[in-house]
């Protein structure tokens, strides 16, 4: 909220506040995040109103091995998100071959497509404690019947959503865009990726129950074959020596959702993390 209003503020400089362009939603996401930091921690630390209270200085002694624990467990989850953000580092310029209308469109796309992954994510943390309590308590059954109905669940939601999206993809870019070249772009992006759309769901959630149990390996490879061999590589062959448009990408993107997601399920299905020791 408080970028919301920040960002005009800063940008077209209303109400006397100077006008920075571009460069004003810089100062507007620096000055949110930061002040929301402090702001938070000041209530962690100071109020009596939450079930957790942070102390500056830490109450109890942690060994050296704790932290290699947590660093250890930490480590494959940090290189699979690093593949999904080094990965579009290729994606983007690939993209920005076909012009800026497709950049834009291509833009709006992944920040609607953002929000239905933030559901999921809430949900998703909400799981992992689900599913290392359960374990914890060697409810294996119940840790199971948890992970199967979460899965479902994932699925369903974004499933709704692509529906949702599909019929309305033309208002979404009409929101941001005049130009009719890039509401064209968008809708084409938008109505390819929503097939993918319950596959993601499904493969956010399976993505949470591994880390709940502290098995962030499997994750990282996959990650690594969803980015690298099922996204870069195709997006190359398919513009750079087959010749296709913009549009061989957005299948390219959402084949390779559809692809990882079946292979993560089988995984899973496989039962290691139900016997997981940290």
């Amino acid at each position: 909220l408080l970028n919301l209003v920040l960002d005009p503020l800063f940008i077209f400089g209303y109400l006397g506040f100077p006008e920075l362009g571009i460069n004003g939603a810089a100062y507007a996401s620096l000055i949110s995040y930061v002040t929301i930091f402090i702001f938070g921690m000041l209530l962690f630390i100071i109020s009596d109103k939450f079930n957790v209270k942070v102390h500056l200085w830490g109450k109890e002694n942690m060994s050296l091995n704790s932290m290699w624990q947590i660093v250890k467990i930490g480590i494959p989850a940090l290189v699979g998100e690093l593949s999904f953000s080094s990965s579009r580092l290729l994606i983007t310029p690939i993209i920005a071959g076909f012009g800026t209308a497709v950049v834009a469109a291509y833009g709006v796309g992944l920040q609607l497509f953002a929000f239905g992954i933030m559901m999921l994510v809430g949900m998703g943390l909400g799981l992992s404690s689900l599913i290392g309590h359960n374990l914890g308590a060697k409810k294996y059954e119940r840790a199971k019947t948890t992970g199967n109905q979460a899965i479902l669940m994932g699925m369903g939601t974004l499933t709704i959503m692509g529906i949702i999206t599909f019929f309305f993809a033309e208002y979404y870019m009409k929101i941001f865009f005049n130009s009719p070249e890039t509401v064209e772009y968008g809708v084409t992006l938008l109505r390819i990726w929503m097939i993918g759309y319950p596959f993601i769901g499904a493969f956010i959630i399976l993505e949470m129950i591994h880390l709940g149990v502290g098995l962030n390996t499997p994750f990282m490879i996959i990650s690594f074959i969803h980015c690298w061999a099922l996204q870069v590589l195709p997006a190359i062959i398919v513009t750079q020596f087959l010749g296709f448009d913009q549009t061989a990408v957005w299948w390219v993107l959402s084949m390779a959702g559809v692809v990882t997601s079946t292979g993560f399920y089988i995984y899973y299905r496989r039962g290691r993390w139900l016997m997981v020791k940290v």
